[in-house]
Protein backbone atom coordinates (compact mmCIF):
# COMPACT_ATOMS: atom_id res chain seq x y z
CA UNK A 1 0.00 0.00 0.00
CA UNK A 2 2.78 2.10 0.28
CA UNK A 3 4.31 4.42 -1.94
CA UNK A 4 0.17 4.82 -3.71
CA UNK A 5 -0.99 8.80 -4.37
CA UNK A 6 -3.48 8.69 -1.24
CA UNK A 7 -6.30 10.95 -1.11
CA UNK A 8 -5.27 12.15 2.43
CA UNK A 9 -1.50 13.02 1.98
CA UNK A 10 -1.66 16.36 2.85
CA UNK A 11 -4.44 17.10 2.38
CA UNK A 12 -6.53 15.29 5.40
CA UNK A 13 -5.81 16.43 9.24
CA UNK A 14 -5.37 13.65 11.66
CA UNK A 15 -8.45 11.93 12.64
CA UNK A 16 -9.72 13.77 15.80
CA UNK A 17 -10.67 10.10 17.81
CA UNK A 18 -11.03 6.28 16.20
CA UNK A 19 -14.55 6.54 14.86
CA UNK A 20 -13.24 9.51 13.00
CA UNK A 21 -10.27 7.34 11.85
CA UNK A 22 -12.76 4.22 10.91
CA UNK A 23 -15.14 6.28 9.02
CA UNK A 24 -12.38 7.37 7.00
CA UNK A 25 -10.51 4.43 6.18
CA UNK A 26 -14.19 2.88 5.55
CA UNK A 27 -15.59 5.48 3.22
CA UNK A 28 -12.33 5.79 1.25
CA UNK A 29 -11.51 2.29 0.85
CA UNK A 30 -14.72 0.11 1.19
CA UNK A 31 -14.98 -3.26 -0.52
CA UNK A 32 -10.98 -3.10 -1.07
CA UNK A 33 -9.42 -5.91 0.85
CA UNK A 34 -8.20 -4.92 4.10
CA UNK A 35 -6.90 -8.71 4.92
CA UNK A 36 -6.20 -11.85 3.16
CA UNK A 37 -5.48 -14.86 4.85
CA UNK A 38 -5.88 -18.72 4.69
CA UNK A 39 -8.46 -20.66 7.53
CA UNK A 40 -9.21 -24.33 6.79
CA UNK A 41 -7.36 -24.30 3.91
CA UNK A 42 -9.57 -21.44 2.08
CA UNK A 43 -9.05 -18.03 1.24
CA UNK A 44 -10.56 -15.61 3.09
CA UNK A 45 -10.67 -12.01 2.58
CA UNK A 46 -12.07 -9.20 4.66
CA UNK A 47 -12.81 -5.80 2.97
CA UNK A 48 -12.22 -2.12 4.85
CA UNK A 49 -15.93 -1.86 5.49
CA UNK A 50 -15.91 -5.50 6.62
CA UNK A 51 -13.59 -4.90 9.10
CA UNK A 52 -14.78 -1.29 10.78
CA UNK A 53 -18.09 -3.53 10.58
CA UNK A 54 -16.89 -6.17 12.62
CA UNK A 55 -15.11 -3.73 14.98
CA UNK A 56 -17.93 -1.96 16.05
CA UNK A 57 -20.45 -5.41 16.32
CA UNK A 58 -17.22 -6.78 18.18
CA UNK A 59 -17.24 -3.45 20.46
CA UNK A 60 -20.93 -3.42 21.12
CA UNK A 61 -21.02 -7.10 22.39
CA UNK A 62 -18.65 -5.53 24.82
CA UNK A 63 -20.98 -3.34 26.40
CA UNK A 64 -24.01 -5.36 26.02
CA UNK A 65 -22.02 -7.90 28.74
CA UNK A 66 -20.77 -5.29 30.75
CA UNK A 67 -16.82 -5.63 29.81
CA UNK A 68 -16.34 -2.28 28.64
CA UNK A 69 -13.75 -0.47 30.50
CA UNK A 70 -11.86 -3.28 31.44
CA UNK A 71 -8.43 -4.50 31.04
CA UNK A 72 -8.02 -6.93 28.48
CA UNK A 73 -4.81 -9.44 27.28
CA UNK A 74 -4.45 -10.94 24.08
CA UNK A 75 -2.70 -14.09 23.87
CA UNK A 76 -2.50 -15.30 20.08
CA UNK A 77 -0.75 -15.73 17.07
CA UNK A 78 -0.96 -13.30 14.16
CA UNK A 79 -4.88 -13.34 12.96
CA UNK A 80 -7.87 -11.23 12.10
CA UNK A 81 -9.73 -11.83 15.21
CA UNK A 82 -6.56 -10.50 17.18
CA UNK A 83 -6.53 -6.82 15.46
CA UNK A 84 -10.24 -7.16 16.22
CA UNK A 85 -10.33 -7.64 19.33
CA UNK A 86 -7.69 -5.20 20.00
CA UNK A 87 -9.56 -2.53 18.57
CA UNK A 88 -13.03 -3.35 19.66
CA UNK A 89 -12.04 -3.33 22.98
CA UNK A 90 -10.51 0.30 22.49
CA UNK A 91 -13.67 1.34 21.07
CA UNK A 92 -15.91 0.08 24.30
CA UNK A 93 -13.10 2.09 26.60
CA UNK A 94 -11.27 -0.75 27.73
CA UNK A 95 -7.30 -1.14 28.03
CA UNK A 96 -5.63 -3.88 25.54
CA UNK A 97 -2.37 -5.48 26.75
CA UNK A 98 -0.65 -7.43 24.35
CA UNK A 99 1.01 -10.74 25.34
CA UNK A 100 4.26 -12.39 24.05
CA UNK A 101 2.72 -15.88 22.99
CA UNK A 102 6.21 -17.34 23.08
CA UNK A 103 6.52 -16.56 26.82
CA UNK A 104 6.66 -19.74 29.32
CA UNK A 105 3.34 -19.81 31.16
CA UNK A 106 4.55 -18.48 34.81
CA UNK A 107 5.98 -15.34 32.59
CA UNK A 108 2.40 -15.26 31.26
CA UNK A 109 0.32 -14.86 34.20
CA UNK A 110 2.97 -12.43 36.37
CA UNK A 111 1.94 -9.97 33.42
CA UNK A 112 -1.76 -10.50 33.67
CA UNK A 113 -1.37 -9.86 37.50
CA UNK A 114 1.15 -7.09 36.85
CA UNK A 115 -1.51 -5.08 35.05
CA UNK A 116 -4.56 -6.47 36.96
CA UNK A 117 -6.18 -7.96 33.41
CA UNK A 118 -9.87 -8.64 34.05
CA UNK A 119 -10.41 -10.39 30.54
CA UNK A 120 -8.17 -13.18 28.54
CA UNK A 121 -8.77 -12.99 25.26
CA UNK A 122 -6.63 -16.27 23.71
CA UNK A 123 -6.91 -18.00 20.37
CA UNK A 124 -7.22 -21.79 19.86
CA UNK A 125 -3.81 -22.37 19.12
CA UNK A 126 -3.40 -21.49 23.22
CA UNK A 127 -6.58 -22.67 24.82
CA UNK A 128 -4.24 -25.66 26.65
CA UNK A 129 -2.22 -22.62 27.99
CA UNK A 130 -5.10 -20.13 28.44
CA UNK A 131 -7.15 -23.12 30.68
CA UNK A 132 -4.30 -22.69 33.37
CA UNK A 133 -4.39 -19.27 33.97
CA UNK A 134 -5.41 -17.31 36.48
CA UNK A 135 -8.01 -14.00 34.75
CA UNK A 136 -11.68 -13.45 35.88
CA UNK A 137 -12.77 -13.87 33.08
CA UNK A 138 -11.30 -16.02 29.47
CA UNK A 139 -12.74 -15.50 25.90
CA UNK A 140 -11.75 -17.71 22.96
CA UNK A 141 -11.39 -16.69 19.76
CA UNK A 142 -13.48 -18.61 18.35
CA UNK A 143 -16.53 -17.27 19.98
CA UNK A 144 -16.18 -14.57 17.64
CA UNK A 145 -19.13 -15.05 15.42
CA UNK A 146 -21.41 -15.66 18.32
CA UNK A 147 -20.43 -12.18 19.41
CA UNK A 148 -20.20 -9.96 16.06
CA UNK A 149 -24.01 -11.61 16.22
CA UNK A 150 -24.62 -10.08 19.69
CA UNK A 151 -23.13 -6.94 19.02
CA UNK A 152 -25.26 -6.45 15.76
CA UNK A 153 -28.58 -7.37 17.76
CA UNK A 154 -27.38 -4.72 20.74
CA UNK A 155 -28.09 -1.98 18.84
CA UNK A 156 -25.20 0.63 20.00
CA UNK A 157 -24.70 3.74 18.10
CA UNK A 158 -21.53 3.97 16.68
CA UNK A 159 -21.65 7.82 18.00
CA UNK A 160 -21.58 5.42 22.24
CA UNK A 161 -18.49 4.06 20.85
CA UNK A 162 -16.13 6.81 21.36
CA UNK A 163 -13.04 6.67 23.65
CA UNK A 164 -11.80 9.13 25.34
CA UNK A 165 -8.43 10.13 23.65
CA UNK A 166 -6.62 11.13 26.69
CA UNK A 167 -7.67 8.11 28.88
CA UNK A 168 -4.75 4.61 28.50
CA UNK A 169 -6.05 2.59 25.55
CA UNK A 170 -3.05 -0.10 25.29
CA UNK A 171 -0.18 -1.08 27.92
CA UNK A 172 2.60 -2.71 25.83
CA UNK A 173 5.71 -4.43 27.70
CA UNK A 174 8.85 -3.26 26.73
CA UNK A 175 11.58 -5.99 26.17
CA UNK A 176 13.49 -6.32 29.43
CA UNK A 177 16.52 -6.28 27.75
CA UNK A 178 18.03 -3.97 30.54
CA UNK A 179 16.22 -5.25 33.60
CA UNK A 180 12.94 -6.66 34.27
CA UNK A 181 10.30 -6.12 31.89
CA UNK A 182 7.65 -3.02 32.45
CA UNK A 183 4.31 -1.70 31.17
CA UNK A 184 4.56 0.98 29.22
CA UNK A 185 1.10 2.21 28.82
CA UNK A 186 -0.35 4.59 25.79
CA UNK A 187 -3.25 6.74 25.30
CA UNK A 188 -6.05 6.18 22.98
CA UNK A 189 -4.87 9.26 21.54
CA UNK A 190 -0.96 8.23 21.02
CA UNK A 191 -2.47 5.11 19.82
CA UNK A 192 -4.55 7.10 16.77
CA UNK A 193 -1.53 8.79 15.62
CA UNK A 194 0.58 5.77 15.28
CA UNK A 195 -2.41 4.11 13.25
CA UNK A 196 -2.84 6.93 10.88
CA UNK A 197 0.88 7.63 10.47
CA UNK A 198 1.25 3.34 9.35
CA UNK A 199 -1.60 4.01 6.64
CA UNK A 200 -0.57 7.66 5.53
CA UNK A 201 3.00 7.14 4.51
Amino acid sequence: MRNRPYPWNDQVPLPEDFPAFFAFIEQAYGERNAFAYEREKERVEVSFAQFVTDVYALAASFRAADRQGQRYALLSENRYEWILFFFAGILAGGVAVPIDKDLPPEEIQTRLTQVQAQILVYSPEYADIAENLAVPQKINMKQLPELLALGAQAGFSRDALVPDPDAAAVIFFTSGTTGKSKGAMYSSGSLLFVAWAGIST
